[in-house]
């Protein structure tokens, strides 16, 4: 999948030239050693790599597997605290009419927060999930914090990213995202969730203007759906403008507390003070999950 917008490169990164890179066909058959992503990355602040014309090359370069992350609440992964039989998808009639203040006023939540404010769904779109939960958490859950400008027009939002990308987003495109998104929350309404559908709107918005998976600019319907299907790790965080704050990380940083997201074979999680957001559920992160690629905001 190829975004052409996007040319440079990761700064503060440096490709070692001994991190394993899966192809499809090895991704899920040959799980990595329990201390590939601890042992064998490092990040050398001021160093660049070369530049790429594609995103799915940019992602790869940054270690991460090549096959599309698409785990859904299926997996074993999803058992936790938290009943699953009270995690029911908002009705129609409880999804209010959306609002986004005007500036970022109590728009800081705690950790504990961002990840039971909502979760994923039955669609596939864990790498965008993961990349909203990462950027909330490192910069706050308001989209005047997660990027440089959101101004409100007569007919929806303008929006400038902290890489400068600017678009525009329509309330007709919000309200599709409602449901295009897939959410799921226990507390319908919550601000962090009405945020969480305004960063994935504006992550589809992008996708569709760079003409994800080569068909993305047909609609911002099917815009979303390229989002659902499964992505790359990384995609997400870089579709919210976030190049400039990514760096690559090892297993021991996030356990000690760095926020970011980490991939396995099959999906993408947000990772916050030494915690996975499973599902909407906080586990405590682990060496021993086959984890592939983690990339920490700085």
């Amino acid at each position: 999948m190829s975004v052409s917008s996007i040319q440079s490169v990761l700064p503060n990164y440096r490709e070692p030239p001994y991190w394993p890179i899966a192809t499809a066909s090895t991704a899920l058959s040959k799980p990595p050693s329990t201390e590939s992503l601890e042992a064998r990355n490092q990040v050398s602040p001021g160093t660049y790599a070369p530049s790429f014309n594609s995103l799915r090359h940019l992602v790869t370069r940054l270690g991460v597997v090549a096959t599309r992350l698409i785990q859904q609440p299926s997996s074993p992964m999803a058992q936790g605290p938290v009943n699953n039989a009270q995690r029911q998808a908002p009705a129609v009639a409880e999804v209010p009419s959306f609002y986004l203040p005007d500036n970022a006023q109590n728009a800081v939540e705690q950790i504990a927060d961002i990840v039971s404010a909502f979760y994923q769904g039955p669609t596939g779109n864990c790498v965008t999930v993961a990349a909203i939960k990462a950027a909330m958490a490192r910069f706050g859950h308001s989209p005047h914090q997660v990027f440089q400008k959101v101004t409100r027009l007569d007919d929806g939002f303008e929006v400038v990213m902290r890489d400068n990308y600017p678009l525009k987003i329509t309330d007709e495109e919000l309200e599709e995202a409602k449901y295009g998104a897939g959410f799921e929350t226990t507390k319908p309404g919550n601000a962090v969730f009405t945020s969480a559908i305004f960063l994935f709107a504006v992550s589809a918005k992008r996708a569709q203007l760079e003409n994800n998976d080569d068909i993305a600019k047909r609609s911002f319907e099917t815009a979303m759906a390229t989002l659902n299907d499964g992505e790359f790790a990384g995609e997400g965080l870089l579709r919210l403008g976030l190049k400039g704050h990514m760096v690559r990380t090892n297993i021991k940083e996030l356990m000690r507390g760095a926020i970011g997201t980490i991939a396995n074979n099959g999906h993408d999680l947000a990772v916050m003070g030494g915690y996975l957001d499973v599902y909407g559920n906080k586990k405590r992160l682990m060496r021993d999950m086959h984890w592939k690629a983690g990339i920490k905001l700085v």
